[in-house]
């Protein structure tokens, strides 16, 4: 997509969250020594990390405003970012891709997922603030084990289905190649913190609301036993919403929810395919004829 983009004249800024490999630097935290490097989630990232390259993409190219563009995570947090009236004067317009932010299919938390939320206690107190770093050794071995014509050829490949989807190998949406194996295993994993991993599984972050640190802490830092919602109808700027019916993430009636509820709520784009599911937005290669070109057109409009 960044090179569609690219290619049609647009400026295009990648970000990159903290914590991950391209963002492990800091004014005075070593990500190496200091645990309060990861005591983060995407609270921090949509409260400081949006808002401050907002700032920086402004500043240097002069322009009064941004567009952003977030697939998945990205697009939550792109929504709750926007929450905040100071930083939403400066985005143009928001591209949701694969995330209404609502997630009813989580709704009644598995057994799984109540350990999980809770999972950053436990990490954090044996020493554990990174999660899932990436790791120059693995990328060499990954790269060498998964490359087309190796013994570990099959073994990557079912790791990958098991991870994204089978259909990847066996159904022609996909764009999958064999020589890509290697590069998107070995990238997989960036790293990011105990407490990013936990929250996907809380209910507060399903509820859109902020982290749960327990109704004790959540006293101190909130004022509330229970982490404050994100409103998004305070959410000024126009939003768009790509979605597919069979991305377990976003259901129908998350997107309604979402469009009933942000006072500029501009396109809602249901993907015309019904296999099409989250991970097709990145890897299949129809993405560019059934979401890509449509996002473009809408750009343009801007």
């Amino acid at each position: 997509m960044s090179y569609i983009l690219a290619d049609a004249g647009y400026d295009v800024w990648l970000g990159n969250f903290r914590g991950n490999t391209y963002s492990r630097n800091h004014t005075s935290l070593n990500p190496d020594s200091d645990e309060s490097f990861w005591h983060f989630s995407r609270d921090e990232m949509s409260d400081y990390d949006v808002p401050a390259m907002i700032d920086h993409i402004i500043t240097q190219t002069d322009h009064r405003q941004v567009i952003i563009l977030g697939y998945s995570q990205g697009g939550r947090i792109g929504l709750m970012t926007a929450t905040n009236r100071m930083v939403a004067e400066k985005i143009e317009l928001i591209v949701s891709i694969g995330s209404a932010g609502f997630l009813s299919l989580f709704s009644q938390q598995s057994p799984r997922a109540k350990i999980l939320s809770q999972l950053w206690r436990l990490l954090e107190k044996i020493g554990i603030y990174e999660v899932l770093p990436r790791k120059l050794v693995l990328i060499y071995a990954l790269s060498t084990f998964c490359k087309m014509g190796s013994p570990g050829q099959s073994i990557c490949n079912n790791i990958l289905a098991s991870a994204l989807s089978e259909r990847i190998f066996i159904d022609d949406l996909y764009a999958m190649k064999g020589e890509t194996i290697p590069v998107i295993l070995a990238n997989f994993f960036e790293g990011s913190s105990a407490r990013m991993v936990s929250q996907g599984a809380q209910p507060a972050y399903i509820e859109f609301r902020k982290f749960d640190f327990g109704e004790a802490e959540n006293r101190r830092r909130y004022g509330h036993v229970t982490p404050p919602a994100y409103n998004v109808s305070r959410i000024p700027c126009p939003v768009a919403l790509y979605w597919a019916e069979n991305d377990p993430t976003t259901k129908t009636k998350d997107v309604r929810r979402l469009e009933e509820t942000v006072p500029g709520f501009q396109r809602s784009y249901r993907v015309n395919s019904v296999s099409f599911d989250h991970f097709d937005f990145i890897f299949s290669k129809k993405a560019k004829t059934l979401v890509y070109q449509d996002i473009i057109e809408l750009l343009n409009q801007y």
